[in-house]
């Protein structure tokens, strides 16, 4: 991983770079539905369609397509809430890192390299997973929901961050593996990175499906 260190602050989302929490807040949705009496029918991907490239995108899919899942006292906001009290069981039972991410935070840790997390996610959700995947520990850095106004895609979670940590001489790099997030992340000053086998942008992005398949030796303008 030589590439490493050409750069002096690393920036990572969280959900789909570091952890592997998309198929369980699938999972969640799929169960809160079938508990409600519906069989959620979208493919994993139909979900990261939905999810990744509208903070609306599940609540309005489940609102075309499931018209009568809200009738009575059924509401989005009574949905969500179970929907998260199923994710976090979820979490303690199947979370795990993604691909490649033990081995680059280790070598981030031992060069001594600046690094954080920028993410939607709440500092609840972070601490479970902290909590029994002890790598994430090595992050000194954390910008949770909490601790910015607006979420991805507005930068405000980056902009919080970049006026922490950066100083004028870092070379700052990104990670993030939705359409939201890269929105964001294109917004500060850094070089942006996809890290998705799902999500392939459009735009002369450099894009890889794991942090493992970013060669030893990657050529970097």
């Amino acid at each position: 991983m030589q590439w490493v260190d050409r750069f002096s602050l690393f920036l990572f989302d969280f959900d789909g770079i570091l952890v592997n929490t998309e198929p369980l807040h699938f999972q969640a949705y799929r169960e809160i539905c079938a508990l409600w009496g519906r069989e959620l029918l979208w493919t994993f991907e139909e979900y990261c369609q939905r999810a990744h490239f509208s903070s609306q995108g599940v609540k309005a899919g489940l609102n075309n397509e499931y018209p009568d899942l809200f009738k009575g006292k059924r509401s989005w906001e009574l949905l969500y809430q179970e929907k998260k009290r199923i994710y976090r069981r979820l979490l303690h039972e199947r979370a795990e890192l993604m691909p490649g991410a033990a081995l680059l935070l280790s070598l981030l840790e031992a060069k001594n390299i600046q690094r954080c997390v920028v993410t939607n996610s709440s500092l609840e959700d972070v601490r479970i997973l902290c909590s029994f995947l002890p790598c994430l520990e090595t992050i000194p850095h954390w910008f949770t929901r909490e601790k910015y106004n607006l979420p991805k895609p507005h930068p405000d979670g980056y902009i919080t961050a970049i006026h922490a940590l950066k100083k004028p001489y870092d070379r700052a790099i990104g990670f993030e593996d939705t359409f939201r997030g890269l929105q964001a992340l294109r917004q500060v000053p850094c070089r942006p990175v996809v890290i998705s086998s799902y999500f392939k942008p459009a735009e002369a992005i450099s894009h890889f499906d794991s942090f493992e398949s970013i060669p030893a030796n990657w050529e970097i303008e």
